[in-house]
């Protein structure tokens, strides 16, 4: 953007629209001091940040903290936000919490909400 012919690079200015402002910080943090503290309260907002500004390493480590921390209450989001953001190791990881624990699982809404196809 501030190489090309932009509007950005003319103001100088990039406005980020539908990001976190709290992942943004937090990728800001991790650039100038290398570490990222991740937490179930934030780690979906900086994977989509991390994936959004193509930061490898931010993205792998929320992958990671997602896959220690997969369980009933969130294996259906977290396989859904790992479609979102084209990560195909946790979406198989998910997908296959959620098949091992089907019976567990057959009331929950949100395996209601999914389509017949998924």
């Amino acid at each position: 953007m501030f190489d090309a012919d932009m509007k950005e690079r003319r103001e100088g200015i990039v406005k980020l629209q539908d990001v976190d402002v709290v992942a943004v910080r937090a990728m800001v943090d991790y650039i100038y001091s290398g570490i990222i503290t991740l937490t179930e309260g934030n780690v979906e907002a900086i994977l989509s940040a991390s994936d959004l500004f193509q930061i490898v390493w931010v993205k792998e480590e929320c992958i990671q903290f997602l896959e220690s921390n997969l369980n009933r209450n969130n294996c259906f989001g977290v396989r859904k936000l790992a479609d979102m953001h084209s990560c195909k190791r946790l979406h198989d990881l998910s997908h296959k919490y959620i098949l091992d624990h089907f019976d567990d699982l057959i009331a929950e809404e949100d395996l209601l909400l999914m389509s017949f196809d998924e």
